[in-house]
């Protein structure tokens, strides 16, 4: 069984998506893991399914590199799938 550092250092190409409403949470960490990821040569693409909201645009952002056909999709911030 893969571990989820084994999933990310095997691919290339990953979109980090995270809940409806993007709290600071949500913005936080998955900036902090598409910026670690851009450093280890990953093409990051963050999907804000209800937008960035404009109060939380002021931390670091990774650079945005669209993924038209991710290898990996990582949920952040997600309590369940329903």
């Amino acid at each position: 069984m893969n571990t989820i550092i084994d999933l990310l250092a095997a691919k290339n190409h990953i979109e980090i998506i995270t809940h409806l409403n993007a709290d600071e949470d949500a913005v936080g960490s998955s900036r902090a893991l598409a910026l670690a990821l851009q450093d280890m040569d990953k093409r990051v693409w963050i999907r804000y399914p209800s937008g960035l909201p404009e109060a939380f645009d002021f931390t670091a952002k990774p650079q945005a590199e669209a993924v038209s056909v991710p290898e990996l999709s990582v949920l952040l911030d997600v309590s369940d799938l329903g």
